[in-house]
């Protein structure tokens, strides 16, 4: 439904290598997300900016960093 539009994802890194990082969103899907993250630390949890290249691929434009604990509730 998306594909060839610009998307916005919020995703945990699971995995990242040079180019590309694998990440499971936040129902549960794995994406794969075409573009090298930022060169400041990569947290565990990214807010991605792009186009959808497929239902699980997307290429990046703007990556924001939401830290270790994204989504976690502390007393």
């Amino acid at each position: 439904m998306f594909v060839g539009r610009k998307v916005r994802v919020v995703a945990q890194v699971m995995q990242f290598d040079v180019g590309s990082v694998i990440g499971k969103s936040i129902d549960d899907h794995q994406l794969i997300i075409k573009g090298s993250p930022p060169p400041h630390h990569l947290s565990k949890h990214v807010e991605i900016i792009g186009i959808a290249d497929t239902s699980q691929f997307v290429a990046a434009e703007i990556w924001t960093s939401f830290g270790d604990n994204f989504g976690t509730v502390t007393s």
